[in-house]
């Protein structure tokens, strides 16, 4: 049974509800005799409420009203405005406190274009959403369990529509159940203080900016910080996240934070994690301009090991992936649905025994056919770097690699010098592009009366490579001189 006593902090409280799966806590005087319960609930009610042994961050802080309509006009399509004035007008109409929240106004500040509209309402967000949409002929589709919807455009264009909530963590990294709230306590619950600033939208405060936690200071100052202490505990999958976000803004963060995602990581918290949300937020971090340098602070801070624990992040690997990167865009234009996360995977991954990577394939959903690829890759990668960096005839290196799929040739870019990789990128091409014209099996059959079967396979085959170093090579005169060749060294063949 876990207890507490009269003098336990809520902070530790809230710890000891979130590891234990519980929802109430008896407390106990200095007799162990029972005084009380608290519950989930109190927990909540309190959480923005001045407490001892917090980080600075957690206790209250004055906050910080501006106006930044003028900036808002000043900065955005006037689409936007105009749509954000529209849904203000509808929050009055609809006696609802609304606002505009999250990477918008962080992007709005900093003078970056994002028009992903994430809208609070104070108030039923699912019902305001179909107001919006029956005002603005739109569709909403609404995911109840959350109290959010999305509002569709005739032209795609989407804003997001969520209640103002609270959300507790029943368990370390599962997904949150949500408590309907305040604004004060919506942004509370964020990730980062950068993330926790609100614009309200209502025509008497419009463009009000809402800030509960000296985000706009942090943002000024280049910080990521969190808001309490427990963040990195809820949600273990924001250590990842705010790693993108010190790499994309080139900000650095809070000693305080830093320590607790050590201390966290440390704690195998990021273990306790589905591995399709640590894939989502890698994937997110590989949709960056400059991935790679996320992908070298979460192999400083220790994190890959937690993430793919037979990993070891060594400056050979990091070089790796540093010409695996500069190859990806080259696979990105030639392969339809190329995807970067099993790209990267071939390094990261590169010699775990099989047990090993079945594990890994459980747990971040690997194709079994991009598994298999990878083992295939690995017993013939140096035999191929040495053919292609001294540039052996396109048949030659097909007879060993043969018509591979993507990631079978972005791993085997990780081992290639430039000069090396633009001699891949021609390969590749030539063998996408070589076509046999005037000869069939079918063909092939009917005039030489040869057989179904692996000989007339190698026949087809020793044509393609042929054609690979000849693309004007006269198909028909080739196979004469060919079928002649094998007529006299096999008399099976027909």
């Amino acid at each position: 049974l876990i207890t507490a006593k009269l003098d336990t902090p809520v902070s530790q409280l809230r710890k000891l509800m979130v590891e234990n799966d519980i929802g109430r806590i008896p407390i106990l005087d200095e007799n162990n005799i029972l005084v009380g319960i608290v519950t989930r609930s109190d927990i909540i009610r309190t959480q923005n409420v001045s407490q001892s042994n917090l980080s600075a961050k957690e206790t209250y802080t004055i906050p910080s009203f501006k106006n930044l309509s003028f900036l808002m006009n000043e900065r955005l399509p006037k689409r936007v405005v105009n749509l954000l004035r529209l849904i203000g007008f509808y929050g009055n109409e609809t006696n609802s406190p609304v606002y505009v929240v999250g990477g918008f106004v962080r992007d709005l500040l900093l003078n970056i274009e994002n028009y992903d509209i994430d809208i609070v309402v104070e108030g039923n967000g699912i019902e305001f959403a179909k107001y919006v949409a029956s005002q603005l002929n739109a569709i909403v589709v609404p995911y109840e369990k959350f109290f959010t919807a999305t509002v569709v455009f005739k032209d795609g264009f989407k804003i997001d529509v969520a209640t103002a909530r609270t959300e507790y963590y029943e368990s370390p990294g599962e997904l949150p159940q949500v408590d309907i709230s305040t604004i004060r306590k919506d942004l509370y619950r964020r990730d980062f203080t950068i993330n926790a600033m609100a614009i309200k939208l209502n025509p008497q405060e419009f463009g009000t900016l809402y800030d509960f936690f000296n985000c706009q200071k942090d943002l000024e100052e280049g910080i990521i910080r969190v808001l309490h202490n427990l963040s990195f505990i809820e949600d273990p999958t924001r250590m990842i996240r705010g790693i993108r976000f010190e790499q994309r803004y080139d900000f650095r963060m809070e000693e305080h934070t830093l320590s607790l995602l050590k201390k966290n990581l440390e704690e195998n918290y990021l273990e306790r994690v589905s591995g399709s949300r640590i894939r989502q937020e890698i994937e997110k971090i590989l949709e960056e301009k400059s991935p790679l340098r996320a992908i070298k602070r979460m192999a400083e801070l220790g994190m890959i090991k937690h993430i793919f624990p037979k990993t070891y992040y060594t400056m050979v690997m990091e070089e790796k992936l540093e010409r695996l990167f500069a190859f990806m865009p080259f696979l990105r234009d030639r392969f339809e649905n190329f995807n970067d996360f099993y790209a990267l995977s071939t390094v990261l991954l590169e010699y775990y025994d099989k047990s090993s990577l079945e594990e890994m394939r459980t747990k971040y959903g690997y194709p079994k056919k991009f598994v298999e690829s990878l083992k295939y890759t690995e017993n013939m990668i140096l035999p191929v770097k040495s053919m292609i960096e001294n540039k052996y005839p396109f048949s030659d290196i097909y007879k060993v690699l043969g018509k591979a799929n993507a990631y079978v040739y972005a791993h085997i870019s990780a081992y290639l010098t430039p000069e090396g990789q633009q001699y891949l990128i021609q390969y590749i091409d030539t063998v996408q592009n070589t076509r046999l014209e005037n000869v069939t099996g079918k063909k092939l059959i009917e005039k030489y009366q040869l057989k179904s079967g692996p000989i007339l396979n190698t026949i087809l085959e020793e044509i393609f490579c042929k054609k690979l170093d000849d693309k004007n090579l006269n198909e028909e005169e080739f196979i004469e001189q060919l079928i002649k060749s094998y007529l006299t060294e096999n008399s099976k063949l027909i």
